[in-house]
């Protein structure tokens, strides 16, 4: 996942945030797209109005299925991971699901979902349809969960992709 930063990295964050603030605590009254590096997770933010957050970079997890699926269920990492309802991506830390996407082999109805410890999170549904993409979710996971995806149909060669950011809870 890549979530700390490089020595380089942050001295470049830093320099790109010369006038800007940091800290441990986000400023109370932020400005839309305001920038700040919080010290003691090493990492920058910027505050997104539309959502009302304080949001990390754009970071993504993928999942998939090869071949086709004997029935509806849970899709594996692309690094491996083998999902269901007990394993799939642990996140340490709270983050926003921002946007899904996922294509397959043929015509399908049905939808993929985000689930967290196996309660649904994120859904996009689709009808007869290759594929499927939201990239105006607001959906929220809380730390310390397992993300894991799963479909309502079984799918041949089904490619699903979530984009998320880091974001501030406290």
């Amino acid at each position: 996942m890549g979530n700390k930063l490089e020595p380089h990295q942050i001295e470049h964050i830093q320099l790109r945030l010369a006038g800007e603030s940091s800290g441990t605590s986000f400023p109370s009254s932020p400005t839309p797209g305001q920038m700040f590096y919080k010290t003691n997770d090493s990492a920058p933010y910027w505050y997104d109005s539309v959502r009302d957050k304080w949001v990390g970079e754009l970071e993504s997890i993928e999942a998939g299925y090869n071949g086709t699926m004997g029935a509806a269920g849970y899709l594996n990492g692309v690094d491996g991971v083998t999902g269901s309802k007990d394993s799939g991506f642990y996140i340490p830390f709270s983050i926003v699901i921002v946007g899904l996407s996922a294509n397959w082999d043929s015509p399908s109805t049905g939808s993929i979902t985000v689930r967290r410890n196996s309660a649904v999170v994120s859904t996009v549904s689709f009808s007869n349809v290759e594929y499927v993409y939201s990239y105006d979710l607001d959906d929220v996971f809380s730390n310390r969960g397992i993300m894991s995806f799963h479909s309502s149909v079984a799918l041949k060669d089904v490619q699903v992709r979530c984009l998320w950011r880091r974001y501030y809870s406290g």
